[in-house]
């Protein structure tokens, strides 16, 4: 059970860091 619910966690986490990496080459785009 356990290392299921970590790499839910670990998941989640790369999701957010790919979302803010896409928002922020997204306002890099809009500055051009």
């Amino acid at each position: 059970m356990e290392p299921v619910y970590f790499s839910l966690e670990l998941e989640s986490v790369l999701i957010k860091k790919i979302k803010t990496i896409k928002l922020v080459e997204f306002k890099k785009q809009k500055k051009r």
